[in-house]
């Protein structure tokens, strides 16, 4: 048996680059917890120039530049079909100069696995099922429908999936979506909370009032419109109240055509408590884990989810949550124990929810603030490493004793799927036949 692991992370996003999100958060954590264990990473990650950085002992960062000026943006997929190839094809170079590699890791999104190497055993992090996200991420959003691909980049990311040798997610609904999909067995592994906070602790550099926080993506899907539609009531109810929002602002499209911006909704929608509330956008890592331990609550009204770092780390600093079932939240959050849950798209519900837990005495707020840190502890990061290092050894035995991976049934109907969008294209014909499988 190898003592330790060389692991290999083809991302298209990482925490060097100007754009990195929940994605990013989650490899930087398990990067770090996998070199103190005593094992090698290596991160590919497309990026905007050619850099080699030393990150961290025993992590190196491969930043990848892309050039995108000879892509025919007619064909469906055709970006993310040469950024895999690219990503693939430079592990491919790092492998040919003398470097090992064990396992090479993917996340779904983007499909970078799609174009994997044979000879290499591969392993993919689901974290979200596009259309499932897409319908979420219209006005009218139906949750108790159930979502297919319908898109080349669907395709790709689904096929990724067939074609990898292990898949695991960190949430149970998501992991039950993707086996219906997919055909494949999906494990469930939680992420691992572990922390990195400054050493200068900033008190009170938000308010000095009480305030509710919603620490996310400000979008659609993680429930800015549902939040504009509660917030006056809620701060209506409660006048010592502040509702604090920090994270990246994306607007979504309206019946009329137009682009809504979440802020400017929740700020008209608050009316005359609009001074109440506070938009901090995107903020560092280290300086959100001040913010939260300053919050009342958090509150984090998602119409899906996967089991979002931004719920583990609020439970495991003792907060309390206000979130939706059907999201995967349910996972961590026993209703009325140690957080609330409320039905999805239902203002009344969160409302009155937030209210209750305001007007809950000390003694009731510490026991469910000490239930929150139970449930999260465990997910105790040397633990949860221990399970992700089996799943890749056990990945790396099961791949050496049948010497490939094989395609299940749904390959093949994913693959005419995806071959008629690409042919059906307007493209580069040169172009079209290269892609096509």
């Amino acid at each position: 048996m190898r003592s330790f692991l060389s692991i290999a992370f083809a991302l298209p996003e990482f925490i060097t680059e100007e754009r990195a999100g929940g994605l990013a958060t989650y490899y930087d954590n398990i990067s770090r917890l996998l070199a103190d264990a005593g094992n090698k990473v290596v991160i590919f990650v497309l990026s905007d120039k050619n850099e080699h950085i030393n990150y961290y002992h025993n992590v190196t960062v491969e930043r990848l530049f892309f050039d995108k000026s000879n892509i025919d943006a007619k064909i469906p997929g055709s970006f993310i079909r040469f950024w895999s190839r690219q990503i693939n094809n430079s592990i491919r170079e790092y492998i040919g100069k003398g470097n090992r590699i064990d396992i090479i890791q993917y996340p779904n999104f983007m499909g970078l696995g799609f174009d994997r190497l044979d000879e290499i055993p591969t392993i993919i992090r689901v974290s979200s099922f596009q259309p499932y996200w897409r319908a979420a991420s219209q006005i009218y959003f139906d949750i108790n429908k159930n979502y297919e691909c319908e898109t080349a980049v669907d395709y790709i990311e689904s096929i990724s999936i067939i074609n990898a040798d292990a898949v695991y997610c960190p949430s149970e609904i998501l992991a039950e979506v993707f086996e219906n999909n997919t055909g494949r067995t999906v494990e469930v592994l939680e992420s691992p909370f572990n922390p990195i906070v400054s050493n200068t602790h900033k008190k009170n550099f938000v308010t000095d009032k009480r305030f509710l926080l919603t620490h996310c993506t400000l979008n659609i899907i993680k429930g800015a419109k549902l939040i504009g539609e509660c917030i006056y009531d809620v701060l209506k109810a409660n006048p010592d109240l502040m509702w604090v929002f920090a994270g990246e602002e994306v607007p979504w499209i309206n019946d009329d055509g137009n682009a809504v911006s979440p802020a400017q909704l929740i700020k008209k929608n608050a009316m005359e408590y609009s001074d109440r509330v506070i938009f901090l956008g995107k903020v560092k890592h280290d300086e959100l884990f001040e913010i939260i331990d300053e919050a009342e609550a958090c509150i984090l009204p998602s119409r899906v989810d996967n089991l979002p770092n931004a719920c583990i780390e609020a439970m495991a600093m003792g907060k309390i949550v206000i979130a939706t079932k059907g999201a995967s939240f349910e996972q961590l959050i026993c209703d009325g124990e140690n957080g609330f849950l409320v039905e999805r798209e239902n203002g009344r519900e969160l409302i009155s929810a937030i209210n209750s837990y305001l007007r809950l005495d000390c003694k009731k707020k510490e026991m469910m603030s000490k239930k929150a840190k139970e449930r999260i502890d465990l997910i105790d990061p040397s633990l949860n490493i221990k399970k992700l290092i089996a799943l890749y050894r056990e990945t790396i035995n099961r791949f050496e004793k049948k010497n490939g991976f094989d395609c299940n049934i749904y390959y093949e109907k994913m693959k005419d799927h995806y071959n008629n969008i690409i042919l059906n294209s307007n493209g580069d014909a040169e172009q079209i036949n290269d892609l096509i499988l």
